[in-house]
């Protein structure tokens, strides 16, 4: 059921949001930890059956979660992308509640997005680092909503519109073709038959079909851009981006799940930090792992608490890792494969819900016009 399953990748998202939070930047994190971490959590929500609403503490989102909620609530309201308005609710949510864990880098562009004067809202990102933009997993974070809405529209126009929204705050290569690789698979994973088992190496297939000739497109734009830069006398020579490191990522993922390879093999070949080419992959990975439902301490569990719980267990950027992670998940499974003890514990799940719920009836009306 369509409304499940879009409700499912938005909800999960908030929940490897929240999850993913308690670990973030700690370090090496055990997969002990991690279960002992989410033991409490469905715990403490049985204890809470009993407490009205407003007494409940909810482990609260990040930015992630916040810059998401952003773009769910534009799409709804224009039916459309409409990236003027994404932007001022961006800077209007940092605004008010500036605590949510923002990179210092995007604070600077949220800053300048704030302005009423700004003519262009793609200005303050393409100065970042001296015009080389942020190669970070800000886009790719944030924008599953946008693949859940575009299900069944081309992929054409997912790309056009991902792009548009992720150079609101990111313009460096990487941070393009990443937050693509993220949208990609949502879109994807929502559009599969999930009444049989996910077929891995299907999915790595059709995702390097679609994202092989975007990410030789947007180098092959992004190097000649800098050699008329350079032409100009505006910045130093730049040898441009060698071969397709998402898709050689993607190769590298079907390799490690054909076998049982250890946390640190995964962070060492994919990466945990939060450059966008160190992270989305591995939050594919993350997803297409959790697919397997074979992971050493956690097998009873269901495949969106398998990828998340796996995603935090790597370390290093875990609340972000996780929510791309399962956001893929929970658009392949549905919302009933995210424990209500879960979706009970987290801030942000009762929108996500309502999200989902005017997301699919949008669709449906789409598609009824079609």
């Amino acid at each position: 059921m369509l409304l499940s399953r879009v409700q499912g990748s938005l909800v999960a998202a908030v929940a490897g949001d929240c999850i993913g939070c308690l670990f973030e930047c700690s370090g090496n994190v055990s997969m002990e930890e991690v279960l002992d971490a989410v033991q409490k959590i469905e715990q403490k929500a049985a204890k809470d059956k009993d407490e009205t609403e407003g007494d409940r503490h909810e482990l609260p989102f990040t930015d992630d979660t916040a810059m998401a909620r952003s773009i769910a609530a534009s799409l709804i309201e224009y039916k459309d992308i409409n990236v003027p308005d994404i932007a001022a609710r961006f800077a209007k949510e940092f605004e008010q509640e500036p605590a949510r864990g923002y990179g210092a880098g995007v604070v600077t562009v949220l800053y300048a997005l704030a302005d009423p004067d700004l003519k262009d809202v793609f200005q303050p990102a393409r100065k970042q680092f001296n015009g080389s933009g942020s190669y970070g997993n800000g886009g790719g974070m944030r924008i599953a909503p946008l693949g859940l809405f575009c299900h069944n529209q081309s992929l054409e126009e997912l790309k056009e519109k991902t792009l548009s929204i992720t150079r609101l705050t990111h313009t460096h290569p990487y941070a393009e073709v990443g937050a693509l690789l993220e949208s990609f698979a949502v879109q994807l994973a929502l559009s599969l038959d999930n009444s049989k088992p996910l077929d891995t190496n299907n999915f790595l297939d059709v995702l390097l079909q679609r994202l092989q000739p975007t990410e030789e497109e947007i180098y092959e734009k992004h190097t000649e851009r800098n050699r008329k830069e350079k032409d100009g006398g505006d910045k130093p020579e730049d040898k441009g981006i060698a071969g397709l490191p998402y898709c050689d990522k993607l190769e590298l993922i079907r390799d490690l799940l054909k076998r049982d390879v250890d946390t640190d093999e995964v962070e060492e070949k994919l990466g945990t930090d939060v450059a966008a080419l160190e992270s989305i992959p591995t939050a594919v990975y993350c997803f297409l792992k959790g697919a397997g439902r074979s992971i050493p301490e956690i097998e009873e569990r269901g495949p969106v608490e398998q990828t998340i719980i796996y995603a935090i267990s790597l370390g290093g950027d875990t609340d972000t890792i996780a929510t791309m992670a399962a956001a893929i998940s929970g658009a392949f499974y549905g919302l009933e494969s995210v424990p209500q003890a879960w979706q009970e514990s987290c801030e942000g799940v009762r929108d996500a819900l309502l999200f989902g719920e005017k997301f699919t009836e949008i669709i449906s009306a789409r598609e009824v016009k079609s």
